[in-house]
């Protein structure tokens, strides 16, 4: 009896163990996630010690600057607008906040509205621009707030800034100067054309040089007439009474280097009869073109056959993220000019329209002869002195 049970005991424990074994080999096997299965940030995170997690999060908050943007007067319609659209679009993307203060056209009180901006203990990084001695004045007072940032737009090449807290932003403007020179000698059909520059600043004599040369280069026997504003923003009346003599002189293209004193150049082309008549305007730093097609001044527009652009808002975004990336370091002076697509002329649609064919050939050979280096343009700031650049100017005078 204990033999048979023994027997009976032993036959269950066999189909038990085989039972079990069909059971394991008939199921798919399943590999561990870890080996077969991609891993998202997101699962990576939720598998990530939360000791870890908590660690990271309280690392390394986000840098966050106050932008305070001083200037002349906003609603230029040319550098200064363009420079605000920039600090803006860098204060946005970053999470930064901007502020812009306008002090008017009366650089006495510059200094000390400058001053109230540092104390005001609101902003850390200051920038303006190199005119009407508001590069004097922040020169002067970056070395004394190490503690803050500072960044000067539309320095000279030979610009050096005075500590490490400051960079200056340089631009090539001879070379987009240059291309509108090109194409103001090809429009011309009187050999005779003009220059309104804003004021009798080394920058804009810059502007002047490169336009200089282009226009030579296409016709050696130019004339060119030159006039100045008082650097004053706004000041269409004297740009008209200037432009206007340089056309009762028979000038036929000229370019308005002057930005939110241009108008007075483009009603004067309007009142000879613009294109249609031959007579035609070139604007500056935006595409005034298309700043004008969208305004209250639409027919402005009409007259204005390109812009010698400077994109100052793209250069300030530019110059923050080279600073940020260890490109370029505080206390440098940065450059941008035509090779970097920095300065150059507005092909828009109504130059690719008006423009004859022929022109616009003379101007891409010539802006491909600059991009390259097959040609250097001149610049103000390689006249040993501002006596030398006069002797330059004068031998193109009407």
């Amino acid at each position: 009896m204990k033999k048979l049970l023994a027997i009976v005991l032993a036959l269950v424990m066999v189909l038990s163990l085989a039972a079990c074994a069909q059971k394991t080999e008939t199921q798919d096997p399943q590999p561990a996630q870890t080996e077969t299965s991609e891993t998202t940030p997101a699962d990576e995170a939720k598998t990530e010690d939360p000791a870890a997690e908590e660690e990271k999060t309280e690392e390394a908050p986000a840098e966050t600057h106050s932008i305070v943007y001083l200037t002349q007067t906003l609603g230029d319609m040319g550098f200064l607008d363009n420079l605000w659209e920039g600090i803006q679009a860098l204060a946005a993307d970053k999470g930064y906040t901007a502020q812009a203060i306008e002090m008017g056209a009366d650089a006495s009180v510059y200094e000390a509205g400058f001053i109230d901006a540092l104390d005001s203990g609101k902003y850390d990084v200051f920038i303006t621009i190199a005119i009407a001695g508001l590069d004097d004045i922040m020169s002067t007072y970056a070395p004394e707030y190490p503690e803050y940032k500072f960044i000067l737009a539309d320095v000279g090449r030979t610009f050096e800034a005075p500590s490490d807290n400051m960079v200056g932003i340089s631009y090539r403007q001879n070379e987009g100067s240059f291309l509108g020179g090109v194409l103001a000698a090809s429009l011309s059909t009187t050999g005779k054309i003009g220059v309104y520059l804003h004021g009798d600043y080394p920058v804009l004599n810059d502007f002047a040089t490169g336009f200089y040369q282009g226009a030579s280069t296409v016709n050696p026997d130019i004339k060119i007439f030159t006039a100045y504003g008082a650097g004053v923003s706004g000041d269409s009346p004297r740009a008209a009474e200037l432009t206007k003599i340089m056309f009762n002189n028979g000038a036929d293209v000229v370019y308005g280097a002057a930005g939110s004193a241009n108008p007075g150049l483009f009603q004067n082309v309007i009142d000879l009869g613009g294109f249609e008549k031959g007579y035609y305007a070139i604007g500056v730093d935006y595409d005034q073109w298309q700043t004008y097609k969208n305004s209250n001044s639409p027919e402005m527009a009409d007259v204005i056959i390109s812009s010698v652009v400077k994109k100052a808002g793209d250069s300030v975004v530019t110059a923050w993220s080279k600073l940020e990336s260890g490109e370029a370091s505080w206390g440098d002076t940065l450059m941008f000019g035509l090779a970097e697509g920095s300065v150059g002329l507005a092909e828009n649609e109504y130059y690719l329209e008006c423009t004859p064919a022929d022109v616009q050939e003379t101007v891409n050979e010539y802006k491909e002869k600059v991009s390259s280096g097959e040609i250097a343009v001149k610049s103000y700031f390689d006249f040993a002195s501002h006596d030398e650049f006069l002797t330059y100017q004068a031998q193109f005078a009407g």
